[in-house]
């Protein structure tokens, strides 16, 4: 009996080494089950997805320019200062879209809106006389006035898809992108020449009276290049950037309160440049710190202007007697969220 017993817990000490090697801890199951969700499994895709939210500050100058064939008969500055906006993107890279293994193409939205209006001036020049012109001599002037200005409404869209050149840091990028600003202008002085024989006589104030509502829309289709690095162990991202178009399609739409006047114009072919760097660190596991600068270029560009008379509805038609212009920088502190979905497709 009692060897009975003696064979018994010997074999009972044994049964359990063996069923203790064969069960996993609890850290090792966690480890385990982590490994599968992060390992794909055959026939298994796995998508890197990015959302971004950042807070940008914009400034800027835009111009309106009215023309009479070579004469430059009248110009508008209009200041984008200390615009703030808030903007959110999304990101997406697709692998093996076109069966390469190496190759990740990389879809991308952003919006953006402001959230303050800005502050700033306006300037408005004009050169009336034939021995005026202000494409010959800007500084001599027959009318001028100043204004504050408030930007009443700015928005921006891009959506863009980027292909990878080299071994995932030299991208090709296709996009469409949608800046938009609008303008409210409040009268602060001016100077007027009130005759032939009379030149910058009349002086005089607006008190904050409001004279102009203008705005701006630029339609971009693009092409870019753009340059990646992952450093220090994927701890910093770094990226360059430029993108380019010939085929702006632009219009703006300027209301004279006090002559009740619209001038609606249109513009196509233009050309358009941006350039920008960006750096992003990691701050948390799957969410990242950056700052971006960009630099955004619309160069003169002239077009078709329609004129409407709000008093008597009378609309008239000038060819190529319009111009506009736009030139903005643009600052932004970002946080982006990382995270990966996966798909049998």
């Amino acid at each position: 009996m009692k060897n009975f017993k003696g064979f018994f817990l010997l074999f009972f000490f044994f049964c359990h080494q063996v069923y203790a090697e064969q069960i996993p801890t609890f850290s090792e199951y966690r480890k385990s089950k982590k490994e599968q969700s992060i390992s794909p499994k055959k026939d298994q895709k796995i998508y890197q997805h990015l959302i971004n939210v950042s807070l940008d500050r914009i400034n800027g100058k835009a111009d309106e320019i009215v023309f009479d064939g070579s004469k430059k008969l009248s110009e508008l500055n209009w200041d984008i200062k200390n615009l703030k906006m808030l903007s959110i993107g999304f990101n997406s890279k697709i692998p093996d879209l076109f069966g390469d293994k190496n190759d990740i193409f990389e879809a991308r939205i952003k919006f953006s809106n402001a959230i303050n209006g800005g502050n700033g001036g306006m300037i408005d020049y004009d050169w009336i006389g034939s021995g005026y012109d202000g494409n010959v001599n800007h500084a001599n002037w027959t009318d001028r006035s100043l204004s504050d200005v408030k930007i009443q409404k700015a928005q921006q869209f891009d959506i863009a898809g980027s292909l990878n050149l080299y071994n995932n840091e030299l991208r090709f990028n296709l996009g469409y992108k949608k800046d938009r600003f609008k303008w409210r202008d409040y009268g602060r002085s001016y100077i007027y020449s009130s005759g032939v024989n009379a030149f910058r006589d009349d002086v005089g104030n607006l008190n904050g009276e409001r004279g102009i509502n203008y705005e701006q829309i630029f339609n971009t289709p693009y092409i870019g290049i753009e340059y990646r690095k992952v450093l220090f162990d994927k701890n910093i991202l770094a990226k360059i950037f430029t993108n380019y178009s010939s085929f702006v399609s632009a219009r703006d739409e300027d209301y004279h309160l006090m002559r009740n006047i619209k001038f609606n114009e249109y513009f196509s072919n233009g050309k358009y440049y941006n350039w920008g760097t960006s750096v992003s660190g990691k701050i948390k596991e799957n969410i990242y710190l950056g700052f971006e600068y960009e630099q955004v270029y619309y160069p003169l560009n002239r077009g078709d202007a329609i004129i409407t008379d709000l008093d008597t509805n009378q609309v008239y038609r000038n060819n190529d007697s319009a111009g506009i212009r736009n030139k903005f920088s643009k600052i932004s502190v970002n946080l982006k969220y990382s995270f990966t979905t996966t798909s049998t497709l």
